[in-house]
């Protein structure tokens, strides 16, 4: 269960937001995956010299043009702007996954890397 975060005044706590998130994550990442490697389409990237957490900013980049058609039309044809929003939080958050596998990094270190900026 996801942790409350109450006192958020005027706004949705950070951590109550990724909970649906990672179930929306589960339900397409069925279509995408395998059961062996979750992320098996972003890694297809690889196969053009990609790696896999690019592939995955790249498709945050198709979303990107989606939010400039909400922008110009007030609407999107194919999805939600609010499909839209979640699908690319999902794939930052995929390409950050990557990215801390590529480097062999852990979540320790990113957590380091994180509190030496601030």
């Amino acid at each position: 269960m996801v942790e409350k975060t109450e006192g958020k005044v005027g706004r949705v706590g950070f951590l109550e937001v990724m909970g649906p998130l990672n179930t929306l994550q589960d339900r397409k990442g069925k279509d995408y995956g395998k059961p062996e490697e979750p992320l098996a389409n972003l890694m297809d990237g690889k196969e053009w010299g990609i790696p896999g957490w690019q592939s995955s900013v790249m498709r945050v980049g198709d979303k990107m043009k989606r939010f400039q058609a909400f922008a110009r039309n007030g609407s999107m044809a194919n999805e939600s702007l609010l499909d839209c929003l979640c699908d690319s939080l999902v794939y930052f958050n995929h390409a950050l996954r990557l990215y801390i596998k590529q480097e062999g990094m852990t979540i320790d270190d990113l957590d380091n890397a994180i509190n030496k900026q601030g």
